[in-house]
């Protein structure tokens, strides 16, 4: 039995090494490969184009603020409603954690039109509190930054709150009750008895969601206007590249 299964782990653990060097590794090593290559001769020059472009250094400025700004607001979001779920009682508990676990069953793209219709210009929400307030323009863009930080609040949070819900679980609260007898302010009990156990998941969701925050392109490419971020300038310019080649060489 013990045989089986050590022949077992060792599949598995081959599987999972070709999945890394095929899919990870050797893709991130050529990507690597090619951006210090200009006609098959190693430079530098395509970092010191890139970077003497002050439009480049906004683009990844911007990217870096949408990622971070994504971590915390998400994080803030995921885990106040992972707390609230774990922690209170209320009628239809289930049902609220099971749709709030929605936004990573539908994709992204179809969410970003859904917002569309309902916050743009022309939304529906928007044009009634236009009319409900009798206000002369609508009370608010859905577009730039805090429009791609809004759809990614909603796609985003759920990162924070999946990690963070199973964390809660393995709180000892016998030890928290503990402290409370021994006189503890609920700000101690938080930084030294939950903080702790909570934190592996907040460090990893904060990972995914900055991964995610930086690579989204839905959101930037409908509603970005003119906030511009790296995976848009990507596409505009691989589209600018294909344009001008001939094409006999596509």
């Amino acid at each position: 039995m013990n045989g089986s299964n050590k022949k077992y782990e060792n599949f598995v653990g081959i599987i999972l090494l070709i999945f890394l060097v095929g899919y990870i590794l050797i893709p991130t090593l050529k990507t690597i490969n090619l951006s210090f290559l200009d006609e098959n001769k190693l430079t530098f020059s395509n970092y010191k184009d890139f970077f003497f472009l002050k439009t480049n250094i906004s683009f990844v400025l911007n990217t870096i603020l949408l990622g971070l700004a994504t971590v915390v607001t998400c994080g803030l979001i995921g885990t106040s409603l992972a707390f609230f779920i774990g922690y209170f009682k209320f009628p239809y508990k289930n049902i609220a954690s099971k749709l709030l676990l929605t936004p990573v069953m539908v994709p992204g793209l179809i969410i970003v039109i859904a917002f569309i219709q309902l916050y743009g210009e022309s939304g529906i929400i928007t044009k009634s509190l236009e009319i409900i307030f009798n206000l002369d323009s609508i009370p608010f863009k859905f577009t730039g930054f805090w429009g791609i930080l809004f759809v990614h609040a909603y796609t985003q949070y759920i990162y924070f709150f999946i990690n963070v819900s199973v964390a809660i679980r393995h709180i000892d609260y016998s030890t928290v009750e503990a402290a409370k007898n021994l006189g503890a302010k609920n700000s101690k009990i938080f930084f030294s008895i939950i903080l702790p156990v909570i934190k592996p998941a907040l460090i990893g969701s904060s990972i995914m969601t900055f991964i995610g925050g930086i690579g989204s392109f839905s959101a930037p490419s409908l509603i970005g206007g003119k906030f511009r971020v790296l995976t848009t300038q990507i596409l505009f310019a691989k589209s600018i590249i294909i344009w001008k080649l001939p094409l006999w060489k596509l």
